[in-house]
C-alpha cells in the first residue's frame, strides 16, 4: 500500500465474493449455514458451536477489519457487484501450480504461492464433487450409463470439461489438450465436479505437476472428526431459513470484507440470530450427531 497512491487497494472483494475460507476449521454439518454453526474439526467431543462466538473467528474478523481501516481492502467491498482484475494478494482453495494460471487471468506477472493451514476432508467437501441418479429418475440406467462413462472415459471427459473435440479444441502431437484456432474454451459447470477428475487430458498450459500436486493434497486432507455425518434439517427448516436470512441479508458481505467493527456488529447480529431459532438449530444439530456417533 505504502508508495501506490490512496485509490490502490491490494485486496479487492466484492458483495459476492468476499474474503474466502474464513470458517475452514469448523465443519458445518452440511447445513448450509457455514459462519453460523459447526464443529471444530479436531473437537473429539463433536460440540456444536456458534462459530461467530468462538475466539479465533473474531480475532480474524478483526483482523480484516483492520485491513480495511487500514486501506488495504477497497472501501465499496460490502456493496460492490464488480468483478476485479489485478488483484495483488487474496486467497481461495487451490493447488499451488494454479498460481500460474490465476495469475495470466488477473494479468498480474507472478502470484506466490502460500498454502495456509491443512487441507480438510468433510462430508460436505465431499458433496461438493458429487454425481447421483435421482431417486425418481425415468432413465436410471441411461444416467448410470453416462456417469460411468464420464468416469472412465478420458476422451468423453475431455469434452466435458473442453467442448467439441476438433472444434474447440483437439490432442497436439504430445497428446494434450491444445485449444483449436479461432475458438475460445467452453464453460459450463465447474470441472472438478463433473466426473473423475484424474482420468483428464492436461492441457498444454497446465503445469505438469497440477494432478500429483491435487492428489497429494487430497491423500493429505486433515479429517473432520463428524466426517459421514450429514445433518437432516427437517425438524428445523423454518429457524434454518430465518437464521440464514438474517446473515445473508443484513451481515455477511459486511463482515466478511471487513467493512463493520465485528466488536459492535456481532453482538447485534447474535442477538438477531437468537430471536430467528439459531439455538434451536444447534440443539437439533447436537441430538443428531451424539445419535450418530453413540
Amino acid at each position: 500500500k505504502e508508495g501506490e497512491g490512496d485509490d490502490f487497494y491490494p485486496v479487492k472483494l466484492n458483495q459476492g465474493n468476499p474474503w474466502n475460507g474464513f470458517w475452514n476449521d469448523y465443519d458445518d454439518l452440511c447445513s448450509g449455514m457455514g459462519g453460523l454453526l459447526g464443529v471444530k474439526l479436531d473437537d473429539e467431543s463433536r460440540k456444536v458451536v456458534s462459530v461467530l462466538e468462538q475466539e479465533d473467528i473474531m480475532h480474524n474478523l478483526n483482523l480484516l477489519h483492520e485491513w480495511y481501516q487500514a486501506g488495504y481492502i477497497n472501501p465499496d467491498a460490502n456493496v460492490s457487484g464488480e468483478n476485479y482484475t489485478q488483484c495483488f494478494f487474496g486467497n481461495g482453495q487451490s493447488w499451488p501450480s494454479e498460481a500460474t494460471n490465476q495469475a495470466k487471468s488477473q494479468g498480474v506477472d507472478e502470484y506466490i504461492y502460500v498454502q495456509h493451514g491443512d487441507t480438510i476432508l468433510t462430508s460436505a467437501t465431499i458433496q461438493g464433487s458429487l454425481n447421483a441418479i435421482s431417486a425418481n429418475s425415468a432413465n436410471a440406467d441411461a444416467a448410470l450409463q453416462l456417469l460411468q462413462l464420464a468416469n472412465t472415459d478420458t476422451e468423453f471427459r475431455d469434452m466435458l470439461r473442453f467442448g467439441q473435440k476438433g472444434v474447440d479444441w483437439d490432442y497436439n502431437d504430445e497428446g494434450l489438450v491444445e485449444q483449436v484456432e479461432g475458438q475460445t474454451w467452453t464453460t459450463g459447470p465447474t470441472n472438478y465436479a463433473q466426473a473423475n477428475y484424474f482420468i483428464l487430458t492436461r492441457a498444454i498450459d497446465e503445469a505438469e505437476t497440477k494432478y500429483d500436486e491435487i492428489k497429494s493434497q487430497n491423500e493429505n486432507a486433515k479429517e473432520s472428526v463428524c466426517l459421514g455425518f450429514t445433518f437432516d434439517p427437517t425438524n428445523v427448516q423454518t429457524q434454518i431459513a430465518a437464521c440464514s436470512a438474517v446473515w445473508s441479508q443484513s451481515a455477511k458481505a459486511d463482515l466478511l470484507t471487513g467493512a463493520v467493527d465485528p466488536e459492535e456488529r456481532v453482538p447485534q447480529l447474535l442477538e438477531e440470530l437468537k430471536a430467528a431459532g439459531l439455538q434451536e438449530v444447534i440443539d437439533e444439530a447436537q441430538r443428531q450427531i451424539d445419535e450418530y456417533f453413540a
